[in-house]
């Protein structure tokens, strides 16, 4: 926020630039100039009227180009000498120069460019009128094709007059006449920069010209800049630049602080606006009319330019209304309001315009989407009327009642300076006297103030060490450190640093694998970066730079759609300054372009989207895609004929399904369209998938849904916890009850009910712990509590904190694509777009696999699909079932007391699973007829190489016999048959094993071995019927060397790291 004039004592003399320079004189000229006789406009207007009498056409010729050079049109070359022909027909003309010339230049006025030809004719003789006329005769007479002739006359004219004479000639010679008199002249000469040239050209004796001249310090480093800048904008510019156009403005900023001539600033000011009209954004559009409102204001005292100004600001507002708009245009009416106190302006414009101010805070109530502009509206409200009542105690200290909740709210909104409102308040608070209540909000926004600053100094710190770990690529270590700086900088408002800190938390994120995550924190980059843009109209690179992670994100996971959507922005934005033209950017381009194609050669060609691709690539310049997809579906024939022989030879040698490329994507080829979509993420080896019906707010949700998981889990570390049921299924359902999460009967399945109606970021959190808790206790097996591991990383990384920060990601989200984005295939479509229906014989019709192997560190072996089936079947051990002949197999049996659960574990490794069943004697050395049985994963089988880590899921129980009569008898008859029948058996509560009358359900199995507990070694897999705290019998003979050994050993070093 500006500094507002708030001054509450205005009067009929106040003047602002009075106020303003004694309030600031930091921004005005600290240059003195001493001329040590000044010319006074009474000697100039005696000049004038002698050049003839003296003889002084040729000095006063000069003088007049010089002017006009200046404050007209640069472009002007006298007409004399061989050059000019030397005809007396004109004095001067104009020569053509190119645009990139004529752009820069600085004029009140129309200038000569582009295929404007004008000639200028000076005179200094008393009698101008019929002079006037021969002159303008003789430049129509030359057949030139001059646009516009120039007279100019050292004799003072009637502004009645002059207007006369210029419309009989223009009608009389079909040219366009202007008139310069000695009026002008001396304005030109006394308010707008000529004196000098004045004095060098028409031979004013030197003692007007001695002056000493003081330069100030902040004059000199100002004139620096502003030669700089004149210097670099020397340069062809094209397209969108809003660099350019920040310069263009900063000069204007410049020149008034030097305080140039008005006609020197004015012309800045219309250079700007020219030039941000072909290059510009609106929003520096919007802050190129607000400092011209500012300057004519408080430099110039023109009211009526401060209106003109304060009009077009509200056009600005009325097309797009948002905080720092409304801010801007609330200071100027500010000024016109004290304007109107001091009898400068009428009030019954005033009176409808504060009519203006409440009518917009009614119309944005009824809009949530501008929740920070109601605010800060309501706010100025409350601000004017306090300044209107600093002399009505009852009604300030209601007021100052009103305004405190609104500026406590304010401090979490990162679009509303709380500091500003602080300034003014506490500069109120000088005029009031002693007031307890306002001393008290005065007190409490300086604790908020306080207390943010020292947040975020502290955030600034570890900003500072999550570079350092970026730098390294230490992407886990810049996570944790970023947990703590993303939300900090969000409560304190710290914009550059909460742009920066989400842009690193998302190429961190990316860098892990975690691309939903990713994105959300990229978006918060990338909005942030926008609402800079709505402030000052600028495009940072950055902004570039995060649509390009973006558009890489959505490339890995294979979401082509939204794809479509940050690449068709990144295109715009990057027209700013040619970025499009940058060699990096248009390779970037080109080698995702190529990425598709890799994509589309190893995707499912029967799939009916896919035919309607094609077109969409070729209008996005994405001509890689479309060209090899045309050639792929069988198009041939549309196929572009230069192109045609590499896309044929890449097709028919498989070249596309080789490349590197492929070990960076993570899911297949997504194509978003009408009625079922997905989405699905890897992390920690979970691997989630998110069904929902398709729909902008739908997606949003499912996003954040998996943002929040991955971004909970980011930091935990291998051991933290193990998967037990890799694939998990959520499925968004729709409900007129409260949103919730529902648990399915099967172990790995959810469901996300969702009340559209009434949504909101409480529910959402609310469902995201619940199903957190869940995922942990049923899907997996945790080292510590729950508890314990989320409140230790809080405190060492602030993980919900980098959890909530997701929770205002829609709202970002659409800050860039808006509510109603194109978000299926359909709304990519053209009606003269062509289907491509598939019609070659040997196209690929199958999608190739991909998978996250950051996030799959892990490979869970378990022995049923539904783990937690175990808990409810209470298995007791075993029992070994034989007909009196023993004439076939024996039977194990395993008892269960809940025999339907038990039956549900046993029938599922008929056909589904491989499990074995170790059986393990000597397991207690005290008691030598005890044994053990595992069921655990047959994982004989598996590829060790491509596996980090495994862990297997198994049941295990000891059985204590008296005797091993049974076990011996099994283990002769299992040889003997090479097998034996495998079931599940009731056991009743008084460990009864209710022998079955009919064995249909068992089966035949061959899954036993028979294990010797001191023989098990550290590379058999039996070793996990092992527990630490075993005492296993072991001969006299391997006492030291017992392989069994190595193995207690390894799972007691297992158990001490736990406890640590």
């Amino acid at each position: 926020m500006q500094d507002i004039n708030k001054h509450p004592n205005l009067g009929d003399n106040f003047s602002p630039n009075s106020y303003y320079r004694e309030v600031h004189p930091e921004f005005f000229s600290d240059t003195v100039v001493q001329y040590e006789t000044p010319l006074t406009s009474e000697l100039f207007d005696y000049k004038m009227s002698i050049l003839s009498t003296k003889k002084m056409q040729s000095d006063f010729e000069n003088f007049i180009v010089a002017v006009a050079k200046r404050l007209i049109t640069p472009n002007i070359k006298p007409q004399t000498g061989p050059d000019g022909g030397g005809d007396g027909k004109v004095d001067a003309e104009t020569y053509e120069v190119s645009e990139d010339i004529s752009d820069k230049w600085i004029a009140t006025e129309e200038t000569a460019l582009g295929k404007e030809y004008w000639a200028f004719a000076i005179s200094c003789k008393n009698k101008w009128k019929p002079k006037v006329t021969s002159d303008i005769e003789k430049i129509v007479n030359t057949k030139r094709g001059y646009t516009k002739a120039l007279f100019f006359t050292n004799q003072f004219v009637k502004s009645s007059t002059r207007a006369e004479t210029e419309e009989k000639l223009s009608e009389k010679f079909g040219i366009k006449v202007e008139i310069y008199d000695a009026n002008w002249l001396s304005d030109a000469v006394f308010n707008n920069g000529c004196l000098q040239i004045a004095l060098d050209t028409l031979a004013f004796s030197d003692e007007y010209k001695r002056k000493t001249i003081s330069i100030g310090a902040k004059d000199k480093l100002r004139k620096e800049r502003l030669d700089e800048i004149e210097n670099s904008i020397l340069h062809h510019i094209k397209g969108l630049n809003t660099e350019y156009i920040d310069e263009l403005l900063e000069t204007c900023i410049l020149s008034r602080a030097l305080e140039r001539p008005k006609t020197e600033v004015e012309g800045r000011f219309k250079r700007s606006i020219r030039e941000c009209s072909a290059h510009g954004s609106k929003q520096q559009m919007y802050n190129i009319v607000y400092e011209h409102a500012w300057t004519s204001f408080f430099w110039y005292e023109d009211i009526e330019a401060v209106r003109c100004d304060y009009n077009t600001l509200k056009s600005f507002l009325e097309e797009q209304c948002n905080v720092t708009r409304i801010e801007k245009f609330t200071n100027i009416l500010n000024n016109l309001v004290n304007s109107a106190k001091a009898g400068m302006i009428c009030q019954d414009f005033i009176k409808s315009e504060i009519n203006y101010i409440y009518d917009l805070g009614e119309k944005l109530k009824k809009d949530s989407n501008h929740k920070s502009s109601l605010l800060y509206l309501q706010i100025y409200i409350h601000e004017q009327y306090i300044i209107e009542h600093l002399n009505d105690k009852e009604a300030l200290n209601n007021a100052i009642k009103e305004i405190k909740p609104l500026l406590i709210e304010s401090a979490s909104h990162l679009e509303i300076s709380i500091e500003a409102h602080y300034k003014i308040i506490k500069m109120l608070s000088s005029f009031v006297g002693e007031n307890k209540d306002l001393e008290m909000l005065i007190d409490e926004i300086a604790d908020i103030i306080a207390e943010r600053r020292s947040k975020a100094e502290a955030a600034r710190v570890r900003l500072e060490r999550a570079k350092d770990h970026m730098n390294g690529k230490r992407w886990l270590a810049a996570v944790k450190q970023l947990g703590f700086c993303v939300y900090a900088f969000e409560q304190e408002s710290c914009m550059t640093e909460l742009i920066s800190s989400s842009g690193y938390m998302g190429i961190a994120l990316n860098s892990l694998g975690l691309y939903y995550s990713a994105e959300a924190f990229l978006v918060k980059s990338a909005s942030l970066l926008l609402q800079d843009f709505f402030h000052s109209g600028r495009v940072d690179h950055l902004l570039v730079t995060a649509l390009q992670e973006l558009c890489s994100i959505e490339l890995k996971i294979g979401r082509i759609v939204m794809y479509f959507n940050w690449f068709e922005l990144l295109m715009v934005i990057s027209q700013n300054n040619q970025y499009n033209e940058d060699t990096s950017f248009v390779e970037h381009c080109h080698i995702d372009d190529a990425a598709w194609a890799c994509r589309l050669a190893v995707s499912n060609f029967n799939e009916s989207s896919t035919a309607k691709l094609p077109d969409i690539f070729d209008r996005l310049g994405m001509y890689t895609s479309s060209e090899f997809l045309k050639y792929a579906l069988g198009y041939t024939e549309d196929v572009d004929s230069e192109c045609l022989p590499r896309i044929k030879q890449v097709y028919e040698s498989a070249e596309l399904r080789k490349q590197p490329v492929f070990e960076e994507f993570y899911d297949k080829l997504n194509i978003s369209t009408e009625g079922v979509a997905y989405a699905k993420t890897t992390v920690h080896n979970f691997t989630i998938t998110v069904t929902y019906e398709n729909d902008p707010q739908t997606q949003h949700v499912a996003e954040i849904f998996l943002a929040s998981i991955e971004s909970f889990m980011a930091t935990f570390e291998i051991q933290d916890f193990v998967v037990i049921d890799e694939q998990i299924s959520v499925k968004i359902a729709f409900t007129d009850k409260s949103t919730d999460v529902v648990y399915i009967e099967e172990n790995n399945k959810y469901e996300l009910c969702l009340n559209r109606k009434d949504f909101n970021d409480k529910q959402f959190w609310e469902c995201f712990l619940k199903f957190i808790l869940s995922l942990l206790c049923r899907n997996a097996v945790t080292r510590t509590s729950i508890e314990k591991m989320i409140e230790t990383r809080q405190h060492g990384e602030k993980l919900m904190d980098r959890v909530s920060v997701l929770l205002r990601s829609i709202d970002a989200f659409n800050n860039i694509l808006g509510k109603t984005y194109k978000y299926r295939l359909e709304d990519w479509i053209k009606d003269s777009d062509k289907v491509y229906s598939l019609k070659r014989i040997d196209a690929n019709s199958e999608d190739k696999v991909f998978g996250n192997k950051v996030q799959s560190t892990m490979t869970s072996y378990k022995i049923n699909s539904n783990m937690n089936l175990w808990k409810d079947a209470e298995w007791t051990g075993c029992a070994f079932i034989q007909d009196g002949y023993r004439c076939g197999p024996t039977i194990l049996g395993l008892a269960f007391r809940n025999i339907d659960r038990g039956r549900a574990l046993v029938e599922e490794w008929k056909s589904v699973t491989k499990v074995k069943i170790y059986i393990v004697r000597g397991i207690d050395a005290a008691h030598p007829s005890w044994y053990r049985v595992c069921i655990a994963p047959d994982i004989s089988s598996r590829n060790a190489s491509k596996e980090r880590f495994v862990a297997t899921f198994c049941r295990k129980h000891t059985m204590t016999p008296s005797s091993t009569i049974n076990l011996n008898r099994f283990e002769e008859q299992y040889h003997k048959y090479g097998g034996c029948k495998l079931m599940a058996c009731h056991i009743t509560d008084d460990n009864a094993i209710d022998i079955p009358t009919a064995i249909d359900d068992a089966f035949d199995y061959t899954g036993v071995e028979f294990w010797d507990a001191h023989k098990i070694s550290k590379v058999d897999n039996v070793r996990m019927a092992i527990e630490p705290d075993d005492n296993p019998f072991i001969p006299e003979t391997s006492k030291d060397d017992a392989p069994i050994l190595e193995v207690l050993d390894a799972l007691k070093n297992i158990v001490r790291s736990k406890t640590i």
